[in-house]
């Protein structure tokens, strides 16, 4: 994973597809052969994104497992049986300060993915999120004539618009996640498909450590942390969580504090970065056990406010970037909430503290306000009911693989799992 075969022996390009054909023939797909089997390369930018990529793939495989699948993602887009050939999930960034520390190396990938589509020539390019790379990828694709379909929006909802002109020439089909997507792309006259947000098939698809749960919620009350899944974020917003900590731990209002690690590699940095006489504990794969042990969470904007939405935990949402990123994106954002679970009520059922206003004093006083009024928790609770409902059912990832395979022309077997492709994902929380 991480490199591209050396173009100046194209024969290196085609050893993963001769290897493909032989486990085909192994497991006795004879009837369909390597020349008929439909190339299609993913490409997903982010680790939330790798995320629902695994799952996209998984449900395509399910459906034709002649599917020849290559693309940019990460280690759960290999482990669903796509051939990586760079790690672009590792390089998601929020803000463009942040962008301009990884920018090389981003157009180093793009300009050897673009070699590797002349080379490869997939039947389709399946795009995933990350729309400043994938959109002119999407450009790229159509001088080459290569259909593209774009799975989980860009939120032009949000900012700059006038990017749906160029999805109308550049996009073969949208695959929409969010329910007012759905009309947005239709007025615009773009052939789009809403299937609900894979975040369901993970979350239902989970096994809840009940055991943790349990132990936690016996010295209540719980206050839970998520600081988000990049390293920036961790390390703009744990001084003000572990500041509100103190402060609700000082005022009596909490006695345990929980902070969700997303993986094993920002556990060790959270635990470098909390003071000594931190009363947080942290754990690593644990996020929806935290959750839900949580009597209110502070949440980092992102996926994360919808899974905390989903169990239904009163939040605090939070967020700070640059200020450079956050002065640009004040002259560009034109939504009235940050926070995806606010957007979907249409109204603020989570305080939204951002930039400046997300300090520790402001945050404990929020989740004072929500533990020291019952009725309010109520309230909270059945508009985040409504927000659960607004997500869709489960099989977002498998109606994504159908819509997939139609624009390929190819039906999806009469026997294929009716499981929902959900990639198993433990308890990370990916905002």
């Amino acid at each position: 994973m991480g490199h591209l075969p050396n173009y100046e022996h194209p024969a290196a390009l085609y050893t993963t597809d001769f290897i493909y054909g032989i486990n085909l023939f192994i497991n006795g797909n004879i009837g369909l052969m390597a020349s008929e089997s439909k190339k299609v390369f993913l490409i997903a930018g982010e680790p939330s994104g790798d995320l629902h990529g695994a799952s996209l793939a998984k449900a395509m495989l399910d459906m034709d497992g002649g599917l020849n699948l290559h693309g940019l993602g990460g280690s759960r887009m290999s482990e669903a049986g796509v051939h990586i050939t760079h790690d672009l999930a590792s390089t998601g960034v929020m803000g463009i300060i942040e962008l301009g520390k990884q920018f090389r190396k981003i157009r180093r990938i793009y300009h050897e993915t673009v070699s590797y589509l002349q080379e490869w020539r997939p039947d389709l390019i399946v795009l995933i999120d990350y729309p400043g790379f994938n959109l002119k990828i999407a450009g790229r694709a159509r001088s080459m004539g290569i259909p593209v379909v774009y799975y989980i929006s860009p939120q032009i909802w949000a900012w700059w618009r006038s990017r749906i002109k160029k999805m109308r020439i550049l996009v073969r089909r949208m695959i929409v996640i969010l329910p007012f997507e759905e009309p947005l792309y239709r007025d615009a006259g773009i052939d789009v498909r809403f299937v609900g947000h894979p975040l369901v098939d993970q979350l239902e698809s989970y096994q809840h450590d009940r055991e943790f749960i349990q132990t936690q919620i016996e010295e209540g009350p719980v206050v839970g942390f998520l600081p988000g899944s990049r390293e920036q974020e961790i390390r703009r917003h744990l001084p003000g969580m572990v500041e509100a900590s103190r402060l609700l731990r000082d005022r009596g209002i909490a006695k345990k504090f929980l902070m969700a690690a997303p993986n094993e590699e920002k556990l060790g940095l959270i635990q470098e970065l909390l003071p000594a006489d931190s009363s947080i504990a942290v754990y690593s794969g644990k996020t929806y056990e935290i959750i839900q042990a949580s009597d209110a969470c502070v949440v980092c904007s992102g996926t994360a406010t919808l899974e905390t939405a989903y169990f239904g935990t009163p939040m605090v949402i939070v967020y700070r970037m640059s200020p450079f990123s956050y002065w640009l994106g004040r002259l560009l954002v034109s939504v009235p909430h940050v926070g995806l679970a606010n957007l979907l009520a249409e109204k603020e059922v989570a305080p939204e503290l951002i930039q400046s206003d997300f300090t520790g004093n402001r945050a404990a006083d929020e989740i004072e306000k929500i533990l020291a009024d019952s009725e309010r928790q109520e309230n909270i609770r059945a508009e985040l009911k409504r927000v659960r409902k607004s997500l869709g059912g489960s099989g977002a990832s498998a109606q994504a693989a159908r819509a997939v395979l139609d624009t390929l022309g190819i039906e999806s077997s009469e026997n294929a799992p009716t499981s929902s492709g959900a990639v198993q994902i433990g308890s990370a929380s990916i905002p």
